[in-house]
């Protein structure tokens, strides 16, 4: 189990402090739509930072990714938010 979170956290650290921000949003439950509002830009960037995202943390769907990080110890609060 220690290999797999280690995997994990290599994974989110994969990503940019953006994808941060939106995958937190994300899993919390906010649509594109609302991620955009809150991070003041368009809801076609979340998509991209959103595919990115599922891309680089290897997530076959958004509840999978959920799980993912549900699971994980480590934090992905943005200080940006």
């Amino acid at each position: 189990q220690t290999e797999e979170l280690s995997e994990l956290r290599a994974r989110a650290n994969s990503c940019t402090p953006r994808e941060n921000d939106v995958m937190c949003l994300l899993v919390n439950g906010l649509p594109n739509r609302g991620i955009a509002e809150t991070l003041g830009i368009s809801p076609r960037t979340v998509e991209i930072h959103r595919a990115h995202v599922m891309e680089k943390m290897q997530a076959e769907s958004l509840p999978a990714l959920v799980r993912m990080v549900s699971n994980c110890p480590f934090n992905l609060n943005s200080a940006r938010l």
